[in-house]
This record gives structure tokens, C-alpha cells and sequence, in this order.
């Protein structure tokens, strides 16, 4: 059976929402939740509720944040087998601010403690990745530990940007990548394409394909999802959303069309189910309540799912 072996951040994540109209340089009465997140922990998280066998690569601190980290991990029957402990350190955070409408307005985070992943970490990992098996990195590695996996890498590699300021450490990896799940931000610090039609959506799935991606779906938010390889252009719309929580609709985007994938969906059908579970986990529903074994045709209506070509 196939296995996923995922490389990156898992964090503390802190989320306050104001309960107004954000005021810049001052105090705002606000909702502020702790929870743990890390775009890798996201998709191994939401790998773990499709019923996939994960193993956890990644640097933890020793202080109370990690241990927190860890026993979440063990309840959701994630591996930790190539993970270490690093001493004198903090445990990665993340801090994000949304505004009024539940969108993000500036988020913040220090993932110092991956700065101790090592090359002797990463041999081991890379030498039991079969052919089947899938290797995930996020963009909070080091450039040239990416570098060096994805050139050692025997099974299918996929790639998540994270950020803008961070989605560059992927462009000499682009060749060798199975999937790549980018936003429009991410997407055009790549390509300089701004998507605002068909044409430029075309354009921008292009290039990405040009630069020898096998499959890449950017994600537009409300504006839908846009799917491409070399025998397919699409762009997929969805209804509108409610918004509840910003983040997170991306890292369960990925998981889940990247099980379905392993389960033999066809592309486009694996992104009907991913933007069905990003949707959900979008508007407050946790992952692993989605129904993600319904019928297509059932994701397709709730979805109201309608597919351009391009």
C-alpha cells in the first residue's frame, strides 16, 4: 500500500478575529483561538481522516507546545518515526488576524526550529520512499533541503508554495513535481500572469505544465478552481461560500485530491471532491466529519460544480 511521507511545519496556530471593523494601531475586541496547524501538519491532518498511512517529518521544540503537538498527532494515527527533538528551542507559531468578515488580514510566523532538519533526517526518509509512494513538502524548508530530496526522491513528489514570500524556493524543483497546488498569488509570483479570464487562466496552467508540473490545480477561492495537464484545461466553479475561518481550504484541498488519486479518481474527479472538502472546511466543518465516500453526482449538486474547458 502506498504511503505518504510528508516533510514540514507543524505549528501553534493563534487566530483572533475582530469582532469589528478592524482598527489599525489600537486594541480590538476580537475572538482569539490556540489551535494546532502548519500547512504540512494540515495535509498529513487531513490525510489521516481519508484513512491514509502517514509518516511525519519535521523538527519539534521540548517545551509544552511540542508535547501538545505530538499527542495530536498520536491521536490521529500519524508516524512520527523520522522526527526529532531539538533542545533550547520554541515550538514553531503562527499568528493570524482576520477581519470582521472572517478573512485574513496579515499573518505572521516563526518556524525557526526547521532550521535544525538535517541532511542525515532526510536520507532516511528517502531511502523507504517506494515508486508508490508520495513525498509532500511545503515551502517552509530550507531551499536547499528541498532541492536535495526532490533529486534523491524515487516515488511522486507534491508541492504546496505556503506564501508568496516563500513559494520561489520551489522554482527549480517545478520539473520534477507530480502535483502543485499553488493559490492565484502564489500562481503569479510564478508566472507573472494575473488570472482574470479564460485567457489568462489558460495562460497561467500553461506555464506551469511548460515547466514540466504533471498536474497543477490553482485554487481561486470563490472564483473556483483551475485544473491542468498535458491532456486537460479547466477551470471548475463552485456556489458561493460561507465564509467562517480563511485558512485551511487549501491544505484540505490537497489532501484529499491527492487520496483520491491514490484511489484511482480520474483528475477532474478528484478535484470535485477536493473543492467539496475545502468548501466544508471553509465554512467550519472539521475534515474528518466531510462525507467524502458520497456519491460524485452528490458532491457535484451540493457543490452546484460547473466545469469549463479551457
Amino acid at each position: 500500500m502506498a504511503k505518504f511521507y510528508i516533510v514540514g511545519g507543524a505549528t501553534i496556530d493563534i487566530c483572533g478575529k475582530s469582532l469589528n471593523k478592524l482598527v489599525l494601531r489600537d486594541s480590538n475586541i476580537a475572538d482569539i483561538r490556540l489551535s494546532i496547524g502548519g500547512v504540512g501538519r494540515n495535509i498529513a491532518s487531513g490525510l489521516a481522516a481519508l484513512k491514509q498511512e502517514i509518516q511525519f517529518v519535521t523538527c519539534f521544540a521540548e517545551d509544552d507546545f511540542a508535547q501538545l503537538i505530538k499527542e495530536d498527532f498520536k491521536k490521529k494515527g500519524i508516524h512520527l518515526d523520522y522526527s526529532k527533538s531539538v533542545p533550547n528551542e520554541k515550538s514553531s507559531m503562527y499568528l493570524a488576524i482576520l477581519d470582521d468578515e472572517n478573512d485574513m488580514y496579515i499573518g505572521m510566523n516563526d518556524m525557526k526550529v526547521l532550521e535544525h532538519l538535517d541532511y542525515a533526517m532526510l536520507d532516511r526518509v528517502l531511502q523507504d520512499i517506494t515508486e508508490e509512494d508520495f513525498l509532500i513538502i511545503d515551502s517552509n524548508l530550507d531551499e536547499a533541503h528541498i532541492q536535495y530530496m526532490v533529486e534523491r526522491c524515487k516515488g511522486r513528489i507534491a508541492a504546496d508554495p505556503v506564501s508568496v514570500a516563500k513559494a520561489k524556493k520551489l522554482s527549480g524543483v517545478l520539473k520534477s513535481l507530480t502535483f502543485f497546488k499553488p493559490n492565484e498569488y502564489e500562481a503569479t509570483s510564478f508566472t507573472n500572469v494575473v488570472i482574470k479570464d479564460e485567457v489568462s487562466a489558460k495562460q497561467s496552467l500553461q506555464w506551469f505544465l511548460d515547466e514540466g508540473v504533471k498536474e497543477v490545480a490553482i485554487s481561486l477561492a470563490g472564483r473556483g478552481v483551475l485544473l491542468g495537464t498535458k491532456e486537460l484545461k479547466v477551470w471548475i466553479h463552485q456556489r458561493g461560500i460561507q465564509l467562517k475561518n480563511a485558512t485551511g481550504g487549501g491544505d484540505a484541498f490537497m489532501a484529499t485530491y491527492l487520496a483520491k488519486r491514490l484511489e484511482g479518481y480520474q483528475e477532474i474527479d478528484a478535484a470535485c471532491y477536493a473543492i467539496y472538502a475545502a468548501v466544508k472546511t471553509i465554512e467550519g466543518t472539521p475534515l474528518d466529519m466531510v462525507e467524502l465516500n458520497a456519491e460524485l453526482s452528490e458532491i457535484i449538486s451540493d457543490m452546484e460544480i460547473k466545469i469549463l474547458e479551457l
